[in-house]
């Protein structure tokens, strides 16, 4: 019994410290791991939206078509501000979302000067500008995936470390399980073998001497212990003896007077 308690505050201690630890996870998930990876999702959206209609406005030397871009300025500065606090901590997603930031300037300026070049028939400038512009766009689409992935990369390892430790409290409880209900065997089988067991042998015997007409000679109970109840079955045995000897005495005395 004090080894299953002792067992048990062991298991209640290290599942608190799991249940910290779980909490901390989650802290990091919901003020981390998952707001990165929304907010470098919705600015690789605006991103790609933004540099679209410059294609578009460059491809159709339209300068019209280039109105949406103030409208689309205002998330985008939204998601760099969103994002920023959350990569301060770490100077290498600091870093590349300062690229992001460079690269997205450059590819509106290279592209609003490829626009303006169709717009003025500038033929031997516009193949240039449209090569760096597409350069530019495919160096930012890969920043924004490395960041994106980055962030997925620490919520699926706040995931993994909330389960790593859910498995562990798991296997902690169910050894206690299995631990207690052995106790519960090994106790319930000792409570049979010392207890219960010794006292029907002796309700066996009371219930037989009462069925026996008084004929206490053969009667005893089995001695299968030295504790408290192997000495109760031993003061009943003296009991039946000294009840046998005075049945003999009361016979004794009977046949002496029959023949007097």
């Amino acid at each position: 019994m004090g080894l299953m308690i002792m067992l048990m505050l062991v298991v209640g201690v290290s599942n608190i410290a799991s249940t910290n630890k779980i909490t901390k996870q989650t802290h990091v998930i919901e003020s981390s791991a998952y707001p990165l990876a929304v907010h470098v999702t919705n600015l690789q959206l605006w991103t790609e939206r933004y540099v679209s209609t410059i294609e578009a406005a460059a491809s159709a030397s339209r300068e019209d078509m280039l109105r949406p871009l103030d409208g689309l300025k205002q998330p985008l500065e939204e998601s760099f501000s969103r994002i920023r606090p959350l990569v301060d901590q770490s100077p290498e997603l600091l870093q590349t979302v300062n690229e992001i930031d460079r690269l997205y300037n450059l590819a509106q300026e290279v592209g609003l000067e490829w626009v303006y070049a169709t717009l003025h028939e500038e033929w031997g400038l516009e193949p240039e500008l449209a090569k760096q512009f597409y350069d530019i766009r495919k160096d930012l689409n890969s920043a924004l995936s490395a960041l994106r992935a980055a962030g997925l990369k620490e919520f699926e390892q706040s995931i993994a470390a909330i389960a790593k430790v859910t498995d562990k409290v798991l296997k902690r409880t169910l050894l206690v399980f299995f631990i207690g209900f052995a106790c519960f065997v090994a106790i319930t089988y000792r409570l049979h073998r010392f207890i219960t067991l010794p006292l029907g042998n002796l309700l066996a015997v009371i219930g037989d001497i009462k069925r026996s007409d008084n004929d206490l000679a053969q009667k005893r109970v089995v001695i299968e212990s030295k504790n408290e109840f192997g000495q109760l079955a031993a003061s009943f045995n003296e009991m039946l003896d000294a009840l046998v000897a005075s049945q003999n005495k009361i016979k004794e005395y009977a046949e002496e007077l029959e023949n007097k």
